[in-house]
């Protein structure tokens, strides 16, 4: 069967990386999508912008963050580039935790929702807005031996698994397209290369429908209206 792709936005992001065993998921696809936004080679800081969110909620390094506290700190305070505090994958000591002081440039940016609406995250794509997605996963994430394998590509398979709200976990849809007559969405991980076909696989809309609890893209500009709620109940569920 033959992957239609209609949209696909992976070549406008940078490298895949890898969040290592730490809950900082949706920090790096908050940063992802951010940095696409700036037309910047330039890495941003993911361990500042999972610091102040954890801040925020008063939680510490080794608990997962929220959409609303990752989109006002993204709002609010900004974030530098990579190289004033580079990413550690080893879990910090919370008592040593502490970003540098004198951080000059911070770059800042309003963010709109798309909730856990699957045509409104399209719309995105198609306006080549890359979309932060937040999702209760479940084995079809780590079980490679169920993957379907299309040419180049890797589609995820759909599966009856209950929702386990401690499974939060946060991607980028990079794109869309249909196989059959399915729609799926790409997303991009922060597991690595190795994860799916070099970090990126598709999933089925099927999937995502009962899965998705909110999402958002990069605005441009520092004067757009921050809203709080990423939409439905779980909308403060941490992801990690």
């Amino acid at each position: 069967m033959t992957l239609n792709v209609l949209q696909d936005l992976r070549s406008s992001l940078g490298p895949v990386r890898d969040q290592g065993r730490r809950p900082t998921c949706l920090s790096f696809a908050a940063s992802a999508v951010h940095e696409q936004a700036r037309t910047d080679p330039d890495p941003l800081c993911v361990e500042w912008l999972f610091y102040h969110a954890a801040q925020r909620a008063g939680t510490g390094p080794r608990e997962g963050t929220t959409i609303p506290d990752t989109r006002h700190i993204l709002y609010d305070l900004g974030q530098p580039l990579e190289s004033i505090w580079p990413y550690n994958g080893l879990p910090p000591s919370p008592t040593a935790w502490r970003p540098p002081a004198g951080v000059a440039a911070l770059f800042r940016c309003g963010s709109d929702a798309c909730g856990a609406d699957l045509a409104n995250i399209r719309d995105a794509l198609d306006r080549s807005r890359p979309v932060v997605l937040a999702l209760f996963v479940s084995g079809a994430f780590t079980a490679a031996t169920t993957w379907l394998r299309t040419g180049a590509e890797i589609v995820l398979p759909n599966d009856s698994e209950p929702i386990d709200r401690q499974r939060g976990h946060a991607v980028v849809a990079v794109g869309h397209g249909r196989l059959g007559s399915e729609n799926l969405i790409l997303v991009r991980n922060s597991w690595g290369s190795a994860w799916g076909a070099s970090g990126h696989a598709w999933v089925r809309d099927t999937y995502l429908s009962r899965r998705l609890f909110g999402g958002f893209s990069i605005s441009e500009g520092e004067g757009d209206v921050l809203q709080s709620d990423a939409g439905g109940i779980d909308a403060r569920a941490r992801v990690g």
